[in-house]
């Protein structure tokens, strides 16, 4: 429905509230259609108000849709500058971070313990590790 003059503008809420083009081609095509089908016409009147509703509605769907797509667009980027940081700091650190090691928290739980363990052991004597049960602490 064709419901005011088409204006040049380039802020989009001015040219959406001012002009609003149905897919049949304004009140006259919709009342023909209408006709064609034996029903009643609808009055100018009438035909605003349904396209104000419409357009409200409508609005109201595209707020919430580019409010997701930015909150997507943000994270995504977020998270892309994220990796780049770290590619870049590891990069940096280059063999520094291999030689760091392990440590536990004074109260880490018991099957955490185990686990460092028998990892540390694994790493200084392969060989003892073959059954699991040579490691110290260990109760299998």
């Amino acid at each position: 429905m064709y419901t005011g003059p088409v204006v040049q503008s380039n802020v989009p809420e001015k040219a959406e509230k001012r002009t609003m083009i149905d897919s049949l081609g304004g009140p006259d095509r919709v009342n023909n259609v209408l006709a064609a089908l034996n029903l009643k016409p609808i009055s100018q009147k009438n035909l605003k108000m349904i396209e104000r509703r419409a357009g409200n509605f409508v609005e109201s769907i595209a707020k919430s849709s580019m409010s997701k797509a930015a909150k997507d667009s943000f994270e995504l980027e977020m998270e892309d500058v994220g990796n780049e940081e770290s590619k870049k700091a590891q990069e940096e650190m280059g063999e520094e971070i291999d030689g760091l090691g392990v440590s536990l928290f004074h109260d880490a739980s018991p099957s955490v313990k185990k686990l460092v363990c028998r990892e540390s052991a694994a790493l200084q004597s392969p060989e003892l590790l073959k059954d699991g049960t040579d490691v110290p602490g260990s109760s299998r």
